[in-house]
Order: C-alpha cells, then structure tokens, then sequence
C-alpha cells in the first residue's frame, strides 16, 4: 500500500534524491538539539549564564588590544559603532589598546586617520588590497611589515570586532575569567544578535536566534571554532601557525582548524552566549547574497584544504571530527534544498511526463529503483516538511529555552518563522555560486564586502527586480511548475519558489523604529565588511 501511494507522484525517483540531502540536513540539524540540555539543566549549569565571576582583581587585568579592520567604511560607521563601544569600555585605559587597521582607497580615511588621534586610537593605513582582511589583522599582530615597519603588539590578547559592531562596556571583564581558567585556551567567541529595520533584515535576525543557541550548544560537545569577529584571542596561537591565513576567504574558520590540528597545546576554543554583539543584518538580498556567497565559497575551500589535517589529527576526540565532518556538509546541503534538488526533480518529472505520453515504456525498468526503495522515498518526504523550514528542528529548543528565561525574544522569533525561512531560501543560488567557486579552487571572492546600511528610495520596485531577477525567475519557474508537473510536490516545491520570488521584497516593507522586536537597530550609513 506505501507503494503504490509513492507510485502516485510523477516523477518517482525525486523522492530518492529528496532523501539524500534531506537526511543529511537533519542529522545536522540534530546537534542543535543539543538546546534541551540547557532547557532541562539547573540554572548554575546552563551555556547562557555565566559560570565564573565576571570582575576580576584589577591587579590582575592583563593588557588587552582592540582590533578593528576596515576598508572604505564610512568615518559615522566607526565612529557610532566599533570606536564608541570600545572607547566606552569599562577598562583601565592604560591597559587598554584600540588598533584601528586601514587599507581605504585615498580620500576615504583621512578623516577617521585625524578622528583616531583626536582619541589616542593607534591607526595604521597600508595601501592596496593584498591579503584582504587577513592582512590587516596580521599588520596589527606585527607578523607584517608595512610602511617600512613592524608594529610591535602591546599585549597577548586581542578582541576582533568588525567596524559595524556593538558591545557592552563589561565584556572584556565577562570573558577574561575564562582564560584565567584555562590558559591554555586560544580563544572565545561572543554570540552576535542581529538588528534589522525591515521585514527582511527582521526575518534573518529571527533566524539568528536558533543558530545562536544551538551552535553555542552544540560547541560544548563538537568542534569550537573561531570567527572573524566577536573573538576574544591569544595571539602567541596564532604566531604558531604564522598569523591568519592570506589565501582562505574565510580566514576565521581556517586559523581555528590549522591551530586545532596543528598544535596539541592549545585546547578547544569556547564559546559563550552570556555575552552578546549586535551584528546589523544585510538591508536586503541583494546585499545579502553578497555576504552569504563570500561565505559559502570560504567554507568549501576551508574544507578542501583543512578538513583532512583535522580528521586525522590523533589529539582531536571522534566527536569534534563528527561535528566539524558535518559542518562541511551545511552550505552544500542548503545549495542541494533550495536549487538543485528542485531544478533536477522538475526536469525529471518533465522528461518522464513526456516519456509516458511517448509510450515508451523502458521508463518502466528505471522506475525499479523506485519499488525497492519506497521506504526511503516516503521517509524522505516526511524529513523534507520538517527541514524545508530549516530553522524549525534547530531552533524550536532555542524558542522554549527563551520562554523559560521569559524572553521576548522567542515571540519575535515565532512572529517571522515562516518569513525567515522565505527569506534564507531567496540566497539559494548565491550559495550555490559560492559552493561551486570554493569546490573548483575560484578566488574572485576574496575581497568582496557585504554592503550595509540604507537602501536607495529611488525606483527601489524596479531596482529590486533588477537586481534580483534571476531568483524571481526561478521561483515562478519552480512555482508553476511544482503545481502543473508535481502536484504531489507541490508543498515543498512550492515553498522553495516562492521563497525566491518573495525574499527580495521584503526589505521593501519597512518598520518603525519602536519595533517589538529589542534588539532592532534603525538603519545605518552604507558601510562594508
């Protein structure tokens, strides 16, 4: 009887290619689950609530130097975001650095040079745009030479934040404990909430929620590792592996796999969510494919060139190589959903329809396949309404953990579950672009920048279809035809489409600035990471 109801759909096999990125998705998704153990878990043992004491005796404060790379960023951008939360830090300022590390075009950074004396803020200016940001941040550890000389560190420790970053005045009081605790450790990252002032940046935000829970958790039990911003790090780990690497995208991911295969000295790398960022979200998908392209392409070579090294590094327990192996499977994963597995189900469920309207029956003995396997195809169907929402299996844990500490928060997130999962869908072939670059060995993404900030009101309608034709098309292309070939896939189809027609509008619906949601930031200045 299962098989003759799976027999009904059109295009038979689908279901098979459904289940092989499906099933993936979800054992994935499954380390998030991880949540309920803070759900469940007494107060004192919970990963969002602090476990050391935050102050330390200021005898023992160690120097700490505040890093902050940029490229042609709008002087107002540094200067209300990144520059003021560090000079607003609750620090002893004789111990404090704050290292503002340029490589702007000319015209673009005289100003912030002349600001950043004004506030006896060390700003260092190279030219050109070799090694990307990993350059930058190499200069400002004094593993490279610029301008005819090497700046010497001024303390062992740095705090990365980009130049659109926001942080409390006690967070280096709040993460210090946990290098007195364990110096041996190479880093701490801080969780980033995201702010937003439309329904698309709002939408992405509310997704954030489950990835920051989740992942928090799922770090206590796989593979931690370091980011781009928000990291607290030791930079004697970093000098092992000749600072941060210049030919990666994502040079944030690699430093954390090369120290963690490389060195047995150096422990895992923690995570914490008991202190916060506001990271502002894209304005909209055209900004927003930018970033999420950048990343995918970054994440695939990383995998290519330091996956292997980790594996088999004989020090790294089974569950952080589980956890990382996974990792490597997710921008692929959401490339396979969103575009691939749609596009071949339709061009197969095309071809078939006009095979059996042809007669030609050798379509029969391929559809065998179809009848030894029916149990895969149904489980896969069944896995699919669960992870096409991707966020669901994930975040559902993040939602009631954020009741139970009487968040918010968790409302706003329900509010734009469906809306957040239209809107990640919208990046689909983006990924997929960046999957390819990194697979195939593509460099041109090095030095792309994510825009942020205000969207032009001029023929913004017309812009936004300009600019984002190509999903639009595939969505209407996957829509109507979900529902004239594959009725019986119509649902999950259907949902991936017109996540592609829908997300580039809706940064269109803008919110005012009292929004519900606490974390939502008004717009900014167009700037670029």
């Amino acid at each position: 009887m299962l098989n003759n109801i799976v027999n009904k759909n059109i295009f038979e096999i689908s279901p098979l290619i459904w289940g092989a990125s499906l099933y993936s998705a979800s054992l994935h998704s499954l380390l998030n689950l991880a949540t309920l153990t803070d759900f469940f878990s007494p107060v004192e043992s919970r990963n969002d609530v602090e476990k050391s004491k935050p102050w330390l005796d200021p005898a023992e404060l160690p120097p700490i130097t505040i890093q902050i790379p940029c490229r042609n960023e709008p002087l107002d951008v540094i200067k209300n975001n990144s520059l003021k939360s560090a000079l607003a830090l609750n620090y002893p300022k004789d111990k404090l650095t704050i290292q503002l590390v340029d490589n702007s075009e000319q015209g673009k950074y005289e100003e912030l040079a002349a600001y950043c004396q004004e506030q006896g803020v060390q700003f260092i200016h190279r030219e050109g745009r070799d090694g990307g940001k990993a350059r930058n941040l190499n200069i400002g550890l004094g593993l490279w030479p610029v301008n005819g000389r090497c700046y010497e560190p001024r303390s062992d420790l740095y705090f990365l934040v980009d130049a659109d970053i926001t942080f409390e005045p006690d967070t280096l009081q709040k993460l210090l404990p946990e290098f007195k605790a364990n110096p041996r450790l190479p880093f701490v990252v801080c969780e980033a909430e995201s702010g937003g002032g439309n329904l698309f940046t709002d939408a992405i935000a509310a997704t954030h929620l489950p990835r920051l829970y989740g992942r928090t958790n799922a770090e206590k039990y796989g593979f931690a590792n370091s980011t781009g911003f928000g990291l607290l790090y030791n930079r004697h780990a970093w000098n092992e592996i000749h600072g941060w690497p210049e030919d990666s995208v994502s040079e944030d991911w690699a430093a954390g796999m090369t120290i963690r295969a490389s060195s047995e000295y150096w422990t895992r790398g923690q995570r914490v969510n008991y202190v916060q960022l506001i990271d502002p979200v894209p304005a909209n998908l055209e900004r927003y494919k930018i970033q999420q392209a950048r990343w995918a392409q970054g994440n695939m070579e990383n995998m290519r060139w330091y996956l292997w090294p980790l594996l088999k590094a004989k020090h790294i327990p089974w569950n952080e190589k589980v956890d990382v192996f996974f990792r490597a499977w997710g921008y692929p994963q959401q490339a396979m959903a969103q575009v691939v597995t749609p596009l071949i189900t339709l061009t197969g469920g095309a071809l078939y329809a006009a095979l059996k309207n042809g007669g030609i029956g050798v379509i029969e003995n391929y559809l065998l396949l179809n009848d030894m396997s029916a149990w895969l195809q149904s489980g896969g169907t069944i896995a699919g309404l669960f992870i096409i929402p991707f966020v669901l299996l994930g975040g559902m844990p993040a939602v009631f953990l954020k009741i139970k500490q009487g968040s918010d928060t968790a409302w706003h997130y329900l509010q734009h579950l469906l809306t957040g999962s239209l809107a990640n869908i919208g990046a689909g072939l983006a990924i997929t672009r960046g999957v390819k670059k990194g697979l195939f060995g593509e460099k041109n993404a090095l030095f792309n920048v994510t825009p942020k900030g205000n969207i032009p009101k001029e023929n913004v309608l017309l812009k936004t279809f300009q600019k984002n034709w190509k999903e639009i098309s595939v969505g209407a292309m996957i829509l109507s035809a979900s529902i004239l070939l594959l009725p019986g896939y119509a649902g999950l189809l259907g949902f991936a489409g017109l996540g592609f027609m829908v997300a580039p509008f809706m940064s269109l619906l803008k919110f005012r600035q009292n929004s519900s949601h606490p974390k939502t930031q008004t717009d900014k200045p167009n700037s670029s990471k």
